[in-house]
């Protein structure tokens, strides 16, 4: 999980690169900046406890959307995980979601 957003741009898939955020904080707001001028597309965002339900205008989804590197169907190529608490946590519940280790930024 030690990879940067822009190490992820640079050796991903072909452009557009999409991601999906799990969580909804200043890091989230940060990397969405980030992604104004990278050729990446932002699938959802998943809500972690003690966050809002709606972040910057958009809807959160919830972890019971997550199926592998889908998002309620929408495929994601890497899930980047935009909070700073239970890192561990959230990275356990993408792996049982079936999201690959090395699609868990």
């Amino acid at each position: 999980m030690g990879a940067s957003l822009a190490t992820v741009l640079a050796s991903g898939p072909a452009p557009p690169v999409r991601l999906l955020f799990v969580g909804a904080n200043e890091v989230a707001d940060i990397a969405l900046i980030c992604l104004q001028a990278a050729p990446a597309a932002l699938v959802g965002i998943i809500a972690v406890p003690s966050e809002p339900t709606e972040f910057l205008g958009r809807a959160l989804s919830g972890w019971s959307e997550v199926a592998g590197r889908t998002l309620a169907g929408e495929p994601f190529d890497f899930a980047i995980v935009t909070t700073l608490v239970d890192r561990e946590d959230i990275r356990q519940r993408l792996l049982r979601a079936g999201v690959e280790s090395e699609h868990i930024v």
